[in-house]
C-alpha cells in the first residue's frame, strides 16, 4: 500500500494518453491522478494537495488547461503545459498566465523526470534561501521584499548571474550568500574575492592563478580563484574596480569558460556562477572609460539594488530594537527617550553595517544605557535638526556659555 506518496495532477482529456502519463509518473515514485475535464480538475485542485500539475490546452470544452492555471497558483501548485500546440503564441500565453514551465507531447519519462527534478530543486532551494534570509537578513521594506522574493524565484532555477548594486554596509554580501546556500546548501564550493583590496598588479594572478617563475616573485604555482570556483559560485564584491586589463580577461572566461593562467600555454577550463557586488555606478564608469560595457552586460542578469538605510526608515527602527535586544549582543541596552529620537532620525551612512557596529560597541559598557549626551559628536547633526523647540541647539549654546556671543557670532 502506497504511503505519503506525493500526488501530481495530469489533466488530460485523451484516456490513453492521461492512462501513459499516469504509469509514467508512477514508474519514477509519484501517485499520478487523472482529471479529463476543467470541472474535474477544479474539483481535485481544491480536495488534494499535489506536488506539481500537467495540463494538457486542449480539453474538449469551453474551458482550456490554460484557465486552470489561476487555481494552481492560488494553491501554489507548480503547474506543466504538455500539449501539441508548439507555437510562440501558446507558449507565450501560458507563461504570461504562470504556468512554471511548457513541454510538446509526446511526453517521455526523462522529460516528466527532469521537470518533476527541477520541482523538488526549486522547493528545496527556496526554503534554503529563505531560511538564510531570515536568519541573517533582516527588512520590513515592502519593496526591498519584494525584490528579495524576485532575487529567490530568479536565482534559485538557473545559475544565471546575479549583479546587486547598492551602498556599502547594506548587506550584498550576505545576499550573495543566500544565493549560493539557496542552489547549493553549503558553502564548499562558494568563493570570494574583494576587488577594491588587491593591487592592480596581483588581481589577474589572485583572479586566474599562475606559473612558477611568470614573474618576479612567482617562486610557485598559484590557483587562481576562478579555477577553484569551477562547479560553484565566484562572488566578485567591488567588481567596478577591477582594473580594466583583468576586465578583458573576465569577459573572455565568462564567454569560453576557459582561461590561461599567467606564465601557461595551457588553458583551464571553469564553469561557475558568477555573482557580482559594488557600491558605484557602472553606467558611470562605463561612460568613464574605466569599465567595459560588453562586460557589465554579462554581469547583469539578475539585477538587484538595495536601497540605503536612509531610504527605509522603517528598518532604522527594526535595527534599533534588534540590536538594542539582549536576544542579539547577549545583553539589554537600555536607550533614553530623547537618545532614540537622534537615532531613529539619524542617517546612519554606513548602514546596517555602521547600526550593528555602534550597538555592538555599547555592549561592553558598564552601563549599557545610551542617553543624548553620551552619543559620539557624528549624531550632533541630527541633534540640532530635531530640536526644533530650541533657537539654538545645545551645543550652540554650550559654546556661548563659555565663550559669550560675541565669538560666536
Amino acid at each position: 500500500m502506497r504511503r505519503n506518496i506525493e500526488s501530481i495532477l495530469i489533466v488530460e482529456d485523451d484516456s490513453l494518453t492521461a492512462k501513459k502519463m499516469k504509469i509514467d509518473v508512477e514508474s519514477i515514485g509519484y501517485n499520478g491522478v487523472i482529471a479529463s475535464t476543467f470541472d474535474e480538475a477544479e474539483r481535485k485542485i481544491n480536495a488534494i494537495d499535489f506536488k506539481l500539475a500537467m495540463i494538457d490546452i486542449d480539453l474538449g470544452g469551453s474551458k482550456s488547461g490554460l484557465d486552470l492555471l489561476s487555481s494552481l497558483n492560488n494553491k501554489s501548485i507548480p503547474s506543466v503545459v504538455t500539449t501539441g500546440y508548439s507555437s510562440p503564441d501558446y507558449i507565450e500565453k501560458a507563461y504570461e498566465l504562470g504556468c512554471d514551465n511548457y513541454i510538446t507531447k509526446p511526453c517521455t519519462v526523462d522529460s516528466m523526470k527532469s521537470i518533476i527534478d527541477s520541482v523538488e530543486l526549486s522547493e528545496t532551494g527556496e526554503k534554503r534561501f529563505d531560511q538564510y534570509i531570515k536568519e541573517e537578513f533582516s527588512t520590513v521594506d515592502i519593496k526591498l521584499l519584494s525584490e528579495l522574493k524576485h532575487l529567490r524565484d530568479g536565482s534559485i532555477k538557473t545559475k544565471v548571474p546575479v549583479l546587486l548594486q547598492g551602498p556599502t554596509g547594506t548587506g550584498k554580501t550576505t545576499l550573495a550568500r543566500a544565493v549560493h546556500f539557496g542552489q547549493y546548501g553549503h558553502f564548499d564550493n562558494f568563493f570570494e574575492l574583494n576587488c577594491s583590496t588587491i593591487k592592480a598588479e596581483l588581481a589577474e594572478s589572485l583572479l586566474f592563478g599562475h606559473k612558477r617563475g611568470s614573474f618576479s616573485g612567482a617562486k610557485n604555482d598559484h590557483i587562481g580563484i576562478v579555477e577553484k570556483a569551477n562547479g560553484g559560485t565566484l562572488f566578485l564584491d567591488e567588481i567596478g574596480t577591477l582594473p580594466i586589463e583583468v576586465q578583458n580577461k573576465l569577459l573572455k572566461v565568462l564567454e569560453e569558460k576557459k582561461f590561461f593562467p599567467l606564465g601557461s600555454t595551457e588553458a583551464v577550463t571553469s564553469n561557475f556562477r558568477l555573482i557580482s557586488a559594488t557600491k558605484d555606478n557602472l553606467m558611470s564608469l562605463i561612460k568613464d572609460g574605466k569599465f567595459r560595457d560588453d562586460l557589465f552586460y554579462r554581469i547583469s542578469g539578475i539585477n538587484l539594488t538595495v536601497p540605503s538605510l536612509s531610504d527605509r526608515p522603517e528598518d532604522i527602527d527594526l535595527f534599533i530594537n534588534l540590536f538594542s535586544s539582549p536576544a542579539h549582543f547577549g545583553r539589554a541596552i537600555v536607550i533614553k527617550p530623547d537618545a532614540m529620537k537622534i537615532l531613529k532620525n539619524f542617517s546612519w551612512p554606513g548602514n546596517v553595517r555602521q547600526i550593528k557596529k555602534f550597538f555592538e560597541s555599547r555592549k561592553g559598557l558598564k552601563v549599557p544605557i545610551i542617553t543624548r549626551e553620551s552619543l559620539p559628536i557624528e549624531f550632533s547633526h541630527t541633534t540640532s535638526n530635531i530640536e526644533e523647540d530650541l533657537f539654538l541647539n545645545r551645543k550652540q549654546l554650550e559654546f556661548i556659555e563659555e565663550h559669550g556671543l560675541k565669538p560666536f557670532i
